[in-house]
């Protein structure tokens, strides 16, 4: 039996507030920008993007957090249960959250947890927003557009959206960020993925600073 009372230090929800949220996100007529439904599709590589693309559009879309909801039919929406068991998933020899914790740049708060709704088991990814730059899987950063996760830098729309959140510098940088052409944004976003080759190289061979373990961005 879950106690839906019991929340670790360092949770971003209790499970009482899970079995709260659930049902209201399932109760969308869709899938939001910052809302993804699995069965048991637990593929590391479409974990990894989805939590690029989900913390890059819960940022665009002004969202305190994004999901990913296991256990929850893609159209209906009805809750049907998962398989996918976190703690024990792997990709490769090395446990799944590792995996995602130092693939992910930068590096954010997410958590996986498990609730039970009407007998089934659910399991729920909450993913932090980016902070300061779009979040990315390996050299790549992704979104969501509409329904579907895409490659960021085929969506200048979405990251001039995306540059002007991270913007908090009231309306004179907004009018900036407005006069950013499509070049302009895929400059910024080569620059940054410029600088995170070279992070991740520093990384592989000693020098620079090292990895922090899901610190909150």
């Amino acid at each position: 039996m879950l106690d839906t009372e019991a929340r670790r230090p360092d949770m971003i929800h209790s499970r009482d507030q899970l079995l709260h949220l659930v049902p209201q996100l399932t109760a969308l007529p869709a899938e939001a920008e910052w809302v993804e439904f699995k069965v048991n599709n637990t593929d590391p590589t479409m974990i990894a993007e989805r939590i690029s693309a989900l913390s890059n559009s819960a940022k665009i879309n002004g969202q305190d957090f994004g999901y990913l909801i296991w256990g929850v039919e893609d159209g209906s929406h009805k809750i049907v249960g998962t398989t996918f068991a976190p703690e024990t998933a792997k990709k490769g020899n090395e446990a799944l959250e590792a995996w995602l914790a130092h693939s992910i740049h930068p590096q954010i708060h997410f958590e996986f947890e498990t609730v039970q709704i009407g007998g089934l088991r659910l399991v729920v990814l909450t993913v932090v927003p980016a902070s300061f730059e779009p979040v990315r899987f390996g050299p790549r950063a992704f979104v969501r557009v509409s329904e579907n996760t895409q490659e960021l830098d085929r969506y200048p729309d979405h990251a001039r959206r995306l540059w002007r959140a991270f913007d908090d510098r009231g309306r004179e940088g907004g009018a900036a960020k407005e006069r950013l052409t499509d070049e302009h944004v895929l400059d910024l976003l080569n620059f940054r993925n410029t600088l995170s080759c070279s992070a991740c190289h520093s990384r592989r061979t000693g020098s620079g600073f090292s990895a922090l373990w899901r610190t909150t961005a």
